[in-house]
């Protein structure tokens, strides 16, 4: 599949946009380090060395965020079923106008008080959603 996508001749693909990229940035890094020399040099390489691995290490920790994001997707989408199925909250996407203490002490809160605190919340965002910024406003126009 990696090849048949990268085979394309009309197009740029991301794939040969990536190596094309690192082909250029490593083509850089030696222009700029033959320019250079003594202890500028070894400082660019430490320099360079830095940025790489902290590349690497940003490109791990958007792995580990979108792999955690999804378990806790997962998790959220179960317990937004068990509770519209033990009617404490209407529908589904109420869960998100609770914050996690609410979401936490759900067993001791009374239904009321729960719809309540909904209600009171979809209200509020409502009101802000018809609100208009200052510097749209026309005014004496």
């Amino acid at each position: 599949m990696i090849y048949e996508a990268s085979n394309r001749k009309d197009e740029q693909t991301l794939i040969t946009k990536q190596i094309s990229d690192q082909i250029s940035a490593i083509q850089a890094a030696s222009r700029i380090a033959e320019s250079i020399s003594g202890r500028k040099k070894k400082k660019f390489q430490q320099v360079l060395s830095l940025a790489r691995d902290l590349t690497k290490e940003c490109s791990e920790a958007e792995s580990i965020h979108a792999l955690i994001c999804t378990v806790i997707r997962g998790i959220l989408a179960e317990v937004c079923e068990k509770l519209v199925q033990s009617g404490l909250i209407r529908e589904k996407v109420d869960v998100f106008y609770l914050n996690l203490y609410e979401i936490l002490s759900l067993q001791k809160s009374t239904r009321r008080n729960l719809a309540a605190i909904i209600a009171q919340r979809k209200h509020d965002l409502w009101l802000e959603q018809r609100l208009i910024p200052l510097e749209t406003l026309h005014i004496g126009a």
